[in-house]
């Protein structure tokens, strides 16, 4: 058995704070404490050994809290399993017991036992590690991309003109307080002094009433507010060194203010943005950054409004975004080899990396690694500065591109280090791309196609007009301005009125976004063509058009086939009426199938033949009515006549009433052919010959008894009256006494019997009344 001395010895010489327990649950009076774990607590062994380990280190404020459940299950998980337990994120505010302060940590917990020579668990070890700094740094790069991304979201919506600016700034500032508890923000718009425009999501309207109408707090002096109005500088207010126990920072219970104003490019104050505090304390370097770029973030949201009426794509914006967000500085100490990062890096790179130079080279895109050590190099033996793009891959394996400046530091003649920038430019690559592809696509479209692409751009009153245009319609290419009236002159005279009175009406109507149109249109040989046209109508935040993109088809052929095939539907509908003429007459029941909807219109004799009352307009409805035996006939008989070329077909088959019973039909059709020679429709005429194929069916019936009859007069008959025949010339021979005549006589009785037995059964199969 290892002795508590021996182990005391041990866990002094290892670094990670720990703790020796005994297994008397649920006291676990501590037994141990390594030099490490004294260093941070700061107190004698002497102090806490023989204390039970939730009385020497218990829970400030909540002792049912999480953190002092999961040490209790960790501790009787390794009683239980003689295992290792181990808790990632443990919060304990470390009390020193010298001076009584609070150090708030994030502790990693590993407990684990300490086996005798049985196996038993003899003591629990607790070893904790400070991931204090590590937790701070992952929940901060985890804020800037939840800040990124609401930047993005914000800008998207401050895209859209049917949004509020209110809507939007309450977005963000709701976002910025969601991502930053401690902070409660706030912002006073400024249109046209002294009125003004109060956004907060978190302070009460009757809050903002106790501020003047110029948009500066009543509490700040004149020299401040001066301060503010003329200086883009930041102003500290605390409530807590003013005795005015009215101060409407104080009624909301907040104890301090920081205010700066908004400056457009033009030096115009455009709004003041507050941020208030529960607490007085001095501002650290990450709310700091935070301010600073939720003020350049909000200059950019008003001066993006007001030139929104002027951004043609909203790929604009999203540029914008990224420049503000995504961008970060660094520099590069050569001697020491150290890199200094600003905190923007994390977002772009996706988490904390080495101050290395080989820690950045490690993020490069394969195929720019060489190419960047290169450039730097150069860079640092002329001594100069340049400027590279390159790419970085995240460690989620997203690619990143970015645009870099580098400029070489010297001392007395030697770089000592390199100082540079960084853009992330991957949207605007994107953008690049996609525009490039966009391009590509419009010169393809426009040399393949053969719709007429147009951009008619309203304001200047000119339509550029696509390749295909001209090779529609035979014109030149235009080198003088195209008005819209140019176009009016083409269209056919009769609908011209009409035409554009309707493109009028679609122009002003501001909820509108779409013109569609049909007309005939004036090729250059003078003759007119029929089109179709479609477009898209842009508008400025107004509602105002000020640009229509579409295309003209010119679809004179379809309107030729629509015409042929008008005409063959009206010679079709008077073949129906035709059919239905001969119904009257002949009781068939017509029908009209549609192969490329395979759609069946039938007449009434369906349901007077057949007695359906509901008939389905579907070919399956017929199909399912044919009796199965017959299906495979009727099908053969068709595609033997479409094969042989013929025009017609007929074909006798069974079909099922509504009864359940079936009925002979005669289903004779007729191919009716599309323009390309393909079978577009059938229609025919299917007649009821149930009485007739009975009719038949006793015929041949009845022919088959008298076959039988004489077939029986042939071979039966003969037979008995032969022997009879046979008989009587020997009766006149023999004595009557003879032996040989009574013999006779026997043979001729048998014969007759024979003979009336085969007369009898011929009468039978002939219906005959029998003879007894």
């Amino acid at each position: 058995m290892i002795t508590i001395d021996a182990i005391t010895s041990i866990y002094n010489c290892i670094p990670t704070p720990s703790i020796i327990l005994k297994t008397d649950a649920p006291r676990f009076t501590i037994a141990m404490l390594n030099a490490a774990l004294l260093k941070i607590v700061n107190v004698e062994p002497s102090v806490l050994i023989g204390k039970g380990f939730f009385e020497a280190f218990p829970n400030h404020t909540d002792p049912m809290a999480p953190g002092t459940e999961n040490l209790k299950y960790a501790f009787k998980h390794v009683l239980k399993f003689k295992e290792s337990y181990q808790i990632n994120e443990h919060l304990y505010s470390l009390p020193s017991l010298m001076d009584q302060k609070s150090i708030n940590r994030c502790w990693k917990i590993t407990t684990y036992p300490l086996l005798d020579i049985n196996g038993e668990v003899d003591f629990i070890v607790l070893s904790s590690e400070d991931i204090t700094n590590l937790k701070e740094i992952q929940d901060r790069s985890k804020r800037f991309n939840e800040l990124e991304s609401l930047e993005k979201n914000v800008l998207e919506l401050n895209s859209k003109s049917d949004v509020l600016i209110e809507e939007v700034l309450y977005t963000y500032l709701k976002g910025i307080e969601s991502l930053f508890p401690e902070l409660y923000c706030a912002l006073k718009e400024l249109e046209n002094a002294p009125s003004y425009r109060w956004v907060s999501p978190s302070l009460p309207q009757s809050f903002a009433e106790k501020f003047g109408g110029n948009g500066v707090c009543k509490e700040l002096g004149s020299s401040e507010k001066v301060e503010i109005l003329e200086q883009n500088e930041l102003v500290d207010h605390y409530s807590s060194k003013r005795k005015d126990r009215s101060s409407p920072l104080l009624f909301q219970n907040l104890r301090a203010y920081r205010s700066q104003p908004i400056v457009k490019s033009d030096g115009k104050l455009r709004a003041i943005f507050f941020v208030y505090y529960s607490i007085v304390q001095e501002p650290s370097e990450e709310e700091l950054y935070v301010i600073d770029r939720v003020m350049g973030f909000l200059k950019m949201i008003f001066e993006n409004r007001e030139r929104i009426d002027r951004l043609k794509e909203t790929a604009l914006i999203m540029d914008q975004t990224q420049k503000l967000a995504n961008f970060c500085t660094w520099s590069w100490d050569i001697k020491k080899n150290e890199v200094t990062w600003s905190d923007a890096m994390f977002s772009i790179y996706g988490k904390l990396i080495k101050h290395t130079f080989e820690a950045y080279q490690e993020f490069l895109h394969p195929e720019d690694k060489e190419i960047v050590y290169n450039k730097i190099q150069a860079v640092i033996a002329v001594k100069g500065d340049t400027e590279f793009e390159q790419r970085m891959i995240r460690p989620d394996g997203q690619m990143r591109h970015l645009k870099s400046w580098v400029k070489v530091e010297c001392e007395k003649g030697s770089p000592i280090k390199l100082i540079g920038a960084s853009l992330d430019i991957t949207e605007s690559k994107k953008i690049e791309n996609a525009l490039k592809i966009s391009n590509e696509r419009y010169y393809y479209v426009n040399e393949l196609t053969n719709d007429a692409i147009y951009d008619w751009d309203i304001l200047n009153d000119h339509v550029e007009w696509g390749d295909a245009f001209f090779r529609m319609f035979g014109y030149r290419k235009f080198k003088e301005n195209f008005p819209i009236a140019r176009w009016a002159e083409l269209v056919y005279p009769d609908e011209t009125k009409k035409v554009v009175q309707e493109l009028n009406f679609a122009l002003k109507n501001t909820s509108e976004v779409r013109w569609i149109a049909d007309y005939r249109l004036k090729k250059e040989n003078g003759a007119f063509s029929f089109v179709e046209e479609s477009g898209y109508i842009l508008r400025n935040i107004n509602g105002e058009a000020i640009r229509m993109i579409g295309v003209i088809r010119d679809v004179s052929e379809r309107k030729a086939s629509d015409i042929q095939r008008a005409q063959q539907e009206l010679t079709i509908k008077h073949h129906l009426a035709r059919y239905e003429a001969v119904f009257k007459a002949t009781r068939d029941a017509i029908w009209d199938y549609d192969l490329m909807t395979k759609e069946v219109i039938w007449n009434k004799g369906i349901k007077e033949i057949f007695g359906h009352q509901r008939v389905e307009a579907r070919y399956q409805w017929w199909y399912d009515h044919v009796h199965p035996d017959d299906i495979q006939l009727v099908n053969a008989t068709v595609r033997s006549a479409l094969r042989k070329g013929q025009s017609r077909w007929s074909c006798e088959y069974r079909f099922k009433c509504a009864d359940g019973n079936y009925k002979f039909v005669l289903d004779s059709g007729v191919f009716i052919f599309g323009d390309t020679g393909e079978v577009i429709r059938m229609i025919g005429a299917m007649q009821d010959i149930t009485e007739r194929v009975n009719y038949i069916h006793t015929i041949e019936q009845h022919n088959a008894r008298l076959q039988d009859i004489a077939w029986a007069q042939t071979h039966l008959v003969r037979a008995p009256l032969a022997r009879i025949l046979g008989l009587v010339p020997f009766l006149s021979t023999v004595d009557q006494n003879h032996d040989q005549h009574s013999q006779i006589i026997s043979y001729l009785e048998d014969s007759a019997k024979e003979l009336d037995e085969v007369i009898k059964n011929i009468i039978k199969k002939s219906n005959c009344r029998q003879v007894d």
